[in-house]
């Protein structure tokens, strides 16, 4: 059993502590006597062309060059990819993945860590890592899929996005799944952009349900659980708390990501109940209420965040 670590560049990544977090993760991704990258193959590091054009990531390259590390690029399989989101990122990422173990019999992967590269501050770094491994070990010994669950400030974005967006939707389109997932896996952020999944599960996933370029862990969560031909293992390892780099994510990206969730969770539901023959009447029902939620999601985020 062999795990291969993917990070995404994020495009705040040659900024302060990003940079700074970034470079550690990928120091310690490459640590032959770490515990994160275990598989013959390179990690993969995935940047969007959008950063590129930007000039954030020669202003990252820059930086390693300053710190002499510019050699830790070398060690990685870094693919620039046309994405419209960060989803769409991780979809060229796993897609790469399981390509190359597809096409060389030799690649011993047989699951995936994905790593976003976003992280502004872990305040206990080396325990963050630790658990890490713990979600890395999951997915070699136990599960299917997994989710790196963790805290946020409670007047962070990400954390008002989930409370008022994200688990009201989640349960008036999908509850019996959304029960499960905040009940039973006690999963907290069903947006985690720290996943463990194996080959398998990935393979079925991508190749046979439909993709989305965002929100894309929690349509795992929705085809792993909706499955009743193969009861998918789910996982959760609690990374701690995490800050992310919030710059960008104000009243208007938030409200953006809660659009796009009420998009995904309604469009998911009329293809798993009927597809174009779902019943208008119920879908119409559930739309009422979606747009109430989503509407006093509004409120409550331009009260937060502007």
């Amino acid at each position: 059993m062999a795990t291969r670590v993917f990070i995404t560049f994020p495009y705040s990544g040659a900024k302060g502590k990003v940079r700074e977090r970034l470079t550690q993760l990928i120091e310690e991704t490459l640590n032959p006597q770490g515990d994160l990258h275990t598989s013959n193959r390179k990690p993969v590091l995935v940047v969007n062309r959008d950063t590129i054009a930007r000039g954030r990531y020669e202003e990252f390259e820059i930086y390693l060059d300053d710190e002499r590390k510019k050699d830790l690029l070398d060690e990685l399989d870094v693919i620039k990819v046309w994405a419209v989101d960060t989803c769409q990122m991780w979809l060229n990422g796993y897609g790469k993945i399981i390509d190359d173990k597809l096409n060389d019999p030799k690649d011993d992967t047989t699951s995936v860590l994905q790593i976003p590269g976003d992280l502004e501050d872990v305040p206990d770094f080396p325990s963050f890592l630790n658990s890490l491994s713990d979600l890395r070990r999951g997915i070699e010994n136990d599960w299917d899929f997994a989710i790196g669950d963790f805290d946020v400030e409670s007047q962070g974005s990400k954390h008002l996005i989930d409370v008022y967006g994200t688990y009201p939707l989640f349960f008036n389109w999908f509850p019996d799944i959304a029960r499960t997932i905040r009940q039973v896996d006690r999963i907290q952020r069903p947006r985690s952009e720290f996943i463990g999944a194996t080959i398998e599960f990935l393979s079925k996933m991508l190749l046979l349900k439909r993709k989305f370029a965002y929100e894309q862990t929690m349509v795992f969560l929705i085809h792993a659980l909706s499955d009743r031909k193969r009861r998918w293992r789910i996982g959760r390892v609690d990374l701690g708390t995490i800050k992310d780099f919030e710059a960008g994510r104000g009243f208007r990206a938030a409200n953006d990501q809660i659009e796009r969730t009420e998009r995904m969770l309604k469009l998911l539901w009329r293809e798993m109940n009927g597809g174009d023959k779902f019943n208008i009447r119920d879908f119409e029902r559930l739309d009422r209420r979606s747009t109430a939620i989503r509407e006093a999601a509004i409120v409550s985020l331009e009260n937060f965040l502007t």
